[in-house]
């Protein structure tokens, strides 16, 4: 039962991804959910940096899928949404996304530097406190430059678009 539950699950996945190559031609940005991702540890898919390398890149970081190369801008779904927040607030982070949010005082706050560092390049915040998520995005970039690298890209992704 399991391994045909896996095979159908894979499946759908192809076939999704197939899909997005399609559409990514006629597309500029995209928004990315924040349902839990069963392949990346159920990490939701706005902070899910396996996620958003399939979406974004042609292979992902592993080398061993076909990724579905949009080169548009990848906007998350609002900060505030619960399941969103739940995995932030419950869910062990790893030594280098704990540094990276110790200048969030919100969840909202982490949620969009775990985003970021997945590889979004925008975030809706809807009723967040963005004075938060700035300062806690400048103190990510401030202390990590991989980070920065990050959300320079981020930056220079959302200037195309809002040029278009």
């Amino acid at each position: 039962q399991g391994e045909v539950s896996q095979t159908r699950r894979i499946v759908r996945r192809v076939n999704a991804a197939e899909i997005y190559k399609n559409l990514s031609k006629d597309l500029d940005a995209v928004i990315i959910t924040h349902l839990s991702n069963p392949s990346d540890d159920y990490k939701p898919y706005s902070v899910s940096a396996r996620s958003i390398d399939c979406l974004t890149k042609l292979k992902y970081s592993d080398k061993s899928y076909n990724g579905v190369g949009f080169e548009g801008l990848v906007i998350t779904d609002d900060l505030s949404m619960l399941a969103l927040l739940d995995y932030v607030e419950h869910k062990k982070l790893d030594q280098t996304a704990q540094k990276l949010v110790a200048g969030c005082k919100t969840l909202e706050g982490k949620a969009a530097v775990l985003a970021i560092n997945a590889g979004a390049h925008a975030v809706i915040a809807l009723s967040a406190d963005t004075t938060d998520i700035v300062k806690g995005i400048s103190y990510a970039a401030r202390i990590n430059p991989e980070f920065m690298l990050k959300l320079e890209n981020a930056l220079s992704k959302y200037q195309k678009f809002a040029g278009k």
